[in-house]
């Protein structure tokens, strides 16, 4: 019998023989997070089948896994887009009108459950972005307006996810703004620590909405004071975040 060298797996770091590893290539997901190395390495059968299964799975949360990564431009710029999103998207799956019934179904992916959590392939294709440096405008967190960047971006480039991404906001905002009236009236309302007469809307650049009651104030506003309408559940004995209909007094 011929001896044959085994063949070493990259990921689970093994010997194996030559049935069990045939030469197939994936990218680690521990290269990719913790040296933003997207390599294709040789893996065995089995873990190839698991990273393959498992590669547009959004199983990364960043903030914890990998905070460096964070502070890449373009994935700061993909969660930016991604928290319009969500307001956005929220708004539009909970109405009944018949309107936004095809369009939630468009929304029902991890890029409209929180932007901070990526998969494997998610991160994939930003990498492939900034080598390809494919980005209009040179995005600067917390400086450039996150509405200028969608409108430079959306339907740009099919593979780009921060294209993609735009663009379903874009989708979004016209939506909300233009074809449902339901949506129009759930997704704004006048700032109530400022109390300006023009609505606020969930999906504007200036806008900030309160995680526990989701009511939508300007952003500024909220830097300066907490949540009203939070402030007055606690002053009443009331359970923040509840339901209107399962509110609860604090004992």
């Amino acid at each position: 019998i011929m001896h044959q060298k085994p063949r070493r797996c990259h990921y689970c770091t093994q010997h194996l023989c030559h049935t069990c590893h045939v030469n197939d290539t994936s990218i680690l997901p521990f290269r990719a997070l913790l040296k933003w190395d997207f390599t294709y390495e040789h893996v065995c059968k089995k873990c190839h089948r698991f990273l393959e299964a498992n590669f547009d799975r959004a199983l990364f949360d960043i903030r914890r896994i990998a905070p460096e990564i964070r502070q890449r431009k373009l994935v700061v710029a993909c969660m930016d887009i991604r928290k319009h999103l969500i307001r956005a998207a929220f708004v539009i799956r909970e109405c009944t009108h018949r309107t936004s019934a095809a369009l939630a179904e468009e929304l029902n992916t991890h890029y409209f459950m929180r932007e901070f959590f990526f998969s494997l392939k998610d991160l994939y294709k930003l990498a492939k972005e900034e080598s390809k440096n494919t980005t209009p405008i040179a995005y600067v967190p917390g400086a450039t307006n996150v509405i200028d960047l969608v409108t430079s971006v959306a339907g740009v480039d099919n593979q780009s996810l921060n294209s993609y991404l735009a663009t379903k906001l874009l989708k979004c905002r016209e939506h909300i703004a233009a074809t449902c009236p339901s949506c129009r009236l759930k997704a704004s309302m006048p700032c109530g620590i400022c109390r300006r007469a023009e609505p606020v809307f969930v999906y504007d650049e200036e806008a900030d909405q309160c995680h526990d009651c989701r009511t939508i104030y300007h952003d500024a506003c909220m830097a300066k004071e907490p949540c009203p309408v939070c402030a007055d559940n606690v002053t009443n004995g009331i359970t923040i975040g509840a339901s209107p209909g399962n509110r609860k007094r604090v004992t």
